[in-house]
């Protein structure tokens, strides 16, 4: 008769005996339970578990366990719930998927713009002036530390790459950092790009996007207000800033990002209050998966040993510090490489944008990038090009957009599989 079972019309010392029986039985079973978990370590690759971003101190614990010490009892009970899920069986992966509703870490409208082809060149041009100029006709935001000189002269490099590339050289060359969160990148000392980026991420809200705008010169509160501050939330110091046009922005974005133009944050706790900027010490965000993840997991782990990845619905769940997730960023988007592709259609390929005051060869020059053409401006067109021209277009062709940009210059412009080519009107 099983010890587990027991019959109601035994007597006392039936039941008793009994009683004894079951818990001898239990210890058995566990003393089994511990010798299976104490073959199932053999198992344990600890390498993969390393390489998928698994600590380092419990890689470290189970490689240096033998049975017999006390260390490898301790380890066998602390374990025991993370091998059960992660050995669901000896040969199924070590990487379980789990469903979340994490946000992104760059909005997928953001990311294709970066991963856009740029084959311009920009040669000793101011830093603000030139990332205006690559940024604005796509609908890039851009957020410039005060802190850092924007009259600087910077350049790209004669060579094709990337609009996230371009953007990246030209603000290396700037001695700062770039680093892109949510629908915004962020230029300016790495420490303030890092921990803005980090705040921008670890932010709670989920208000409607929207196009919000202010002209030069604006000052701080100007902004706020425009952004749907209130006039009696707590004063920004005063300083005089170049206009912004920023594109399907979120208001409560864009009040953090004006309040850590002076270090601060936003206080979760009193409206009427801004702290230091202090970006959260970990992050959880999603990554589209692909040939970069092995990439992207090496440089996170470089900098943050404790990061944790799993899959996700999506793609790739990332836990770490705001310099792991933007080693993931930069890991991700500079991945991307230029291939040969079919031009755009210039009719069927429609865009929305505003500018102001940009110079009409800008314009063109990424026009012509956006459409996979090489740009060609004729000698006598080059002084009416320098003209400066400010539009606001909704979803309009790249033609209607460049026929738009040519009459407020005075230019004419011709179409081809190869070029965008500007001439000066007969």
């Amino acid at each position: 008769m099983s010890s587990s079972i027991v019959v109601k019309n035994l007597g006392a010392d039936h039941r008793a005996n009994s009683a004894a029986s079951y818990a001898a039985d239990r210890v058995r079973q566990a003393s089994r339970v511990l010798k299976i978990r104490i073959r199932t370590l053999g198992f344990i690759n600890t390498s993969k578990l390393s390489n998928y971003g698994y600590g380092p101190s419990l890689v470290a614990s189970l490689s240096a366990c033998k049975p017999g010490n006390q260390r490898f009892s301790r380890v066998v009970v602390t374990v025991a719930g993370f091998l059960a899920v992660i050995m669901g069986s000896a040969t199924k992966a070590q990487v379980l998927p789990v469903k979340v509703t994490v946000n992104p870490a760059v909005e997928a409208t953001l990311a294709t713009k970066l991963s856009s082809p740029f084959r311009a060149a920009i040669s000793d041009r101011p830093l603000r002036e030139s990332l205006l100029a690559i940024s604005q006709p796509l609908g890039i935001n851009i957020w410039i530390d005060r802190k850092i000189d924007p009259t600087v002269p910077v350049g790209t490099g004669p060579e094709a790459k990337t609009v996230f590339e371009a953007l990246s050289t030209l603000v290396d060359s700037a001695g700062a950092e770039i680093a892109v969160a949510e629908n915004v990148v962020l230029v300016g000392r790495r420490d303030w790009a890092l921990a803005v980026a980090g705040a921008v991420m670890g932010k709670s809200g989920n208000d409607m996007p929207r196009d919000l705008s202010w002209g030069e010169p604006s000052t701080p509160a100007q902004a706020m207000l425009v952004c749907g501050g209130s006039s009696s939330g707590p004063s920004l110091p005063h300083d005089l800033w170049a206009a912004v046009h920023w594109t399907a922005m979120r208001p409560s974005t864009a009040r953090l990002l004006i309040v850590t133009q002076f270090d601060k944050v936003p206080s979760t706790t009193d409206p009427n209050q801004y702290v230091p900027l202090v970006a959260p010490a970990k992050i959880e965000a999603l990554y589209p998966s692909g040939p970069h993840a092995l990439t992207m997991r090496k440089d996170v782990l470089a900098v943050d040993q404790a990061a944790l990845f799993r899959e996700a619905k999506g793609g790739i769940l990332l836990t770490s510090s705001p310099a792991g997730h933007h080693a993931a960023t930069k890991a991700w988007l500079s991945a991307v490489r230029l291939q040969a592709t079919k031009p755009l259609d210039i009719d069927k390929t429609r865009f929305s944008m505003r500018l102001e005051n940009v110079t009409a060869d800008q314009v063109f020059r990424q026009l012509a990038t956006t459409s996979t053409r090489v740009l060609v401006i004729e000698p006598a067109a080059g002084d009416a090009c320098k003209s400066l021209v400010s539009l606001a277009v909704q979803d309009k062709s790249l033609r209607d957009i460049s026929e738009q940009v040519a009459r407020s210059a005075g230019v004419t412009i011709q179409w081809s599989e190869q070029e965008l080519h500007v001439k000066p009107l007969q």
